[in-house]
């Protein structure tokens, strides 16, 4: 077996030799490093040292292959040049102004309407050094640290700067942070030198994807540089910097969170930015001459990070292995569908203890594992996002809808904020909902040879496992009970496994999260399209 790196992303795995052509991450060329054998014996930096020998470095800087001697260490003028702002003159000497960094981690107001304008500009930042890291964790202690060391030039003298202001209010250079409460505040900051790196940018092809879609330019050019971010995550130091109009910048200031929350329902296969919590960026913006210029990175991801990406991607192609995609794309769907309530089990535990940070929530629990480690395990979200990801394979354009869902009897899932699909089919939109119609749930039913005779009419088993299959959203907000699905069983009293239920888009506006919701939700169309329904 032969280890192969990405060119482009750095990203690393395992197969045949001659087999890799392409990335499955971000597409770039794979080039193969060594034998498993070898690599196994190498260490994290040699490894990293391998790596680097086919990565192209997009701003064109030197990387250490192996058994090269590393660059030495930047001086004191080269940090001094990174973290401290230009010169000024100020009687007659000369003045530095430490730049602030801070974490969004908090739920904004709803989108603001946006107006037409002209596209905003892009712009892309590599820093040359390595940062330090930041922590991942979403509960990170609030507060930023500012360092800024001043070199005399006739002696060496250290300053220590730090500036705190707790308003809320907007001044001419600002970073948005998480204060001690939780809230907001504003932080006075000059804007860092401009990298005179000529970086390539790369163009993507966001088409696909429905919220991008529906954003407005101004809040596109952000939703681009975050993903921009996410492909080049395992370059330290690595940013995006996005400028506008203040005018165009005051539109969607309050929709950081929502643009990238937008950006991540997109792309379920980044499931990996909210495996535990969710891991949001480091924004910083500041103002000049009428121009709003935002600084966007990634904070560090867990070690196994990669090593899960390769599980991932593994997973979904074996999935799709025995599906044909060379199907018309209502039957890509109905074959995507039904091999995937029959792959994945429900995870009642989470359910249970209403647990809301494990993997059992994203596409990686419904397609690997949950974070327990239990294969194939899934809640209702995990569901809906393995589906969006399959079907996104066979290109099929679909995003996942959350709401409040409902139907009668004493089980749990009653009254319970749920999520399912919108699936594009033909130029129709269509709602489905594959983890209500995988008949697993049906835990009241406890008879083995009940079970067994259910299975056996496959006409009403087929119609039991498609209720909630391609269905307009009129339909779905008030679904009655079939007696398609009624059962005559000998020696039992008939009865109906399905009941009628209520699948409702939207949060009470008392949820957590409620404004986050009307966002994404407001981006999503309505399904209208009858054609392949039940």
């Amino acid at each position: 077996m032969i280890v192969f790196a990405c060119r482009k992303c750095k990203y690393t795995d395992v197969s045949d030799a001659g087999k890799y052509c392409t990335c499955p991450r971000c597409g770039g060329s794979m080039a193969e490093l060594t034998d498993t054998a070898s690599w196994n014996e190498l260490n994290d930096s040699a490894r990293e040292n391998l790596i680097c020998t086919v990565y192209e470095n997009p701003a064109g800087s030197a990387e250490t292959a192996v058994g090269e001697t590393a660059e030495p260490a930047e001086s004191a003028d080269d940090l001094q040049s990174e973290y401290l702002q230009p010169a000024s003159e100020e009687n007659g000497q000369e003045t530095r102004e430490p730049s602030g960094r801070g974490i969004i981690d908090q739920v904004y107001a709803s989108q603001t309407e946006a107006e037409s304008v002209a596209r905003p500009a892009v712009k892309h930042v590599k820093k040359s050094h390595i940062m330090e890291d930041s922590p991942s964790d979403n509960k990170r202690a609030s507060g930023i640290k500012i360092a800024a060391l001043i070199v005399g030039i006739s002696a060496a003298c250290i300053a220590f700067l730090l500036l705190r202001y707790p308003g809320t209010g907007h001044e001419s250079y600002n970073t948005l942070i998480e204060s001690k409460n939780g809230q907001a505040a504003v932080m006075e900051a000059a804007p860092k030198e401009e990298s005179t790196e000529d970086a390539k940018e790369t163009v993507y092809d966001l088409e696909g994807c429905l919220y991008y879609q529906a954003m407005p330019d101004e809040e596109r050019a952000v939703y681009e540089a975050l993903y921009d971010l996410v492909m080049h995550k395992d370059e330290p130091g690595y940013e995006r910097e996005v400028t506008m109009e203040e005018y165009e910048f005051a539109k969607i200031k309050d929709n950081f969170k929502f643009i990238y929350m937008a950006m991540l329902e997109d792309h379920p296969e980044f499931f990996y930015l909210q495996s535990d919590a969710v891991r949001y960026p480091e924004v910083e913006e500041y103002s000049r001459n009428s121009t709003t210029h935002i600084r966007l990175s990634l904070t560090p991801g867990r070690s196994d990070e990669n090593e899960m990406i390769a599980k991932f991607e593994r997973a979904a192609d074996d999935f799709m292995k025995n599906i044909d995609i060379t199907a018309p794309e209502n039957e890509i769907e109905l074959q995507i569908h039904d091999k995937l309530i029959d792959y994945v089990s429900y995870d009642r535990e989470i359910l249970n203890q209403m647990i809301t940070e494990d993997l059992a929530h994203t596409a990686y629990g419904a397609l690997v594992e949950d974070s327990r480690g239990l294969r194939h395990k899934a809640v209702c979200d995990g569901y809906a996002y393995a589906f969006q990801y399959l079907l996104s394979k066979a290109g099929i354009q679909s995003a996942v809808v959350v709401g409040k869902a409902d139907f009668g009897g004493e089980d749990p899932l009653d009254e319970v904020y749920h999520a399912w699909n919108i699936v594009k089919l033909d130029g129709q939109w269509y709602e489905t909902d594959c983890c209500w119609d995988d008949f697993e749930l049906q835990k009241s039913i406890r008879d083995v040879y009940v079970l067994k005779e259910i299975e056996k009419n496959e006409e009403k088993y087929y119609l039991t496992t498609h209720h909630w299959f391609n269905r307009t959203t009129s339909q779905m907000k008030n679904l009655a009970a079939s007696e398609r699905t009624r059962f005559f069983i000998t020696g039992y009293e008939s009865f109906n496994i399905i009941e009628d239920s209520t699948h409702i888009r939207g949060m009470k506006p008392e949820s957590d999260g409620y404004e986050l919701h009307e966002y994404l939700n407001s981006h999503l169309p309505e399904a209208f399209g009858t054609e392949y329904g039940l």
